[in-house]
């Protein structure tokens, strides 16, 4: 059964500050993103979710769109660092992926939802601003219901027509 063993996060919340281990060698503490750009954070259940490796390669796909706009993708799941590199490789992915995860302590620090039996995260989606403040935030307590490429354009589009701020690829 699906459980949050925190509150969810809310539009204008500051994203809390973690540091993820990266498929591709070293870490990334997300902290380091602050006024880089806006930056899409999935983490996805695991490589045997199908609906995760479809979201992630839907990402993958938008990716040119993205980094056009200044917007950053960035995934991450409890994988180990073998199943991660199986995603990243399989998929083609090009975007960071983290491994790793402790499920429980994501769950306090995000809300994202859980399931003990298993232990994972379900899938959840964020959208940060360039200041790491919440702008979205899509949680599923199963393998369904998820943020797509298709919302990120829609949100950032006109949010980034409100600002004047250069844009250009930033690394999430």
């Amino acid at each position: 059964m699906a459980q949050s063993l925190g509150n969810k996060l809310d539009t204008g919340d500051r994203f809390p500050d973690f540091e993820l281990s990266l498929v591709s060698g070293g870490t990334q503490r997300l902290s380091a993103l602050a006024g880089s750009g806006w930056c899409v954070i999935l983490f996805y259940r695991g490589d045997w979710c199908r609906f995760c490796r479809q979201q992630l390669a839907d990402f993958q796909t938008w990716l040119p769109d993205f980094r056009s706009l200044g917007v950053a993708v960035m995934a991450a799941s409890v994988d180990t660092p073998e199943e991660a590199r199986k995603t990243v490789d399989t998929l083609k992915l090009t975007y960071p992926v983290a491994h790793g995860l402790d499920y429980q302590d994501i769950s306090r620090r995000t809300g994202a939802f859980i399931e003990h039996e298993r232990k994972i995260l379900h899938a959840t989606g964020f959208l940060l601003k360039p200041d790491l403040t919440l702008h979205t935030a899509v949680y599923s307590t199963g393998p369904i219901g998820r943020l797509t490429p298709n919302d990120v354009s829609s949100l950032i589009r006109p949010a980034l027509a409100k600002t004047t701020a250069p844009q250009g690829e930033k690394a999430c």
